[in-house]
C-alpha cells in the first residue's frame, strides 16, 4: 500500500493512514516470514528395507524423494 493510497483510505474510511500503513508493514513482514520458513527444506536420511528396487524408485519420483540406492 503506497501513502497516497493510505491517505485516500483516510480521507474516505475516516480511518488513520498510519493504521493501513502499519498493516501493510505487518503484512510485508508476515510474507517474508513465511517465504523464510517455506525456504527452509528439512533433510534427514531415512533406510527403507525393500526387495523390489522399481517400487522404490517408484515412491521416491512420485513423493519428491532423493533416494540413493
Amino acid at each position: 500500500m503506497s501513502l497516497n493510497f493510505a491517505i485516500a483510505l483516510e480521507k474516505s474510511l475516516n480511518i488513520p493512514a498510519e493504521l493501513w500503513l502499519n498493516l501493510q508493514t505487518q503484512y510485508d513482514l508476515d510474507m517474508a516470514g513465511i517465504a523464510k520458513r517455506d525456504s527452509q527444506v528439512a533433510t534427514f536420511p531415512v533406510t527403507i528395507p525393500v526387495e523390489d528396487k522399481k517400487l522404490l524408485k517408484e515412491l521416491a519420483r512420485k513423493f519428491g524423494w532423493a533416494c540413493l540406492l
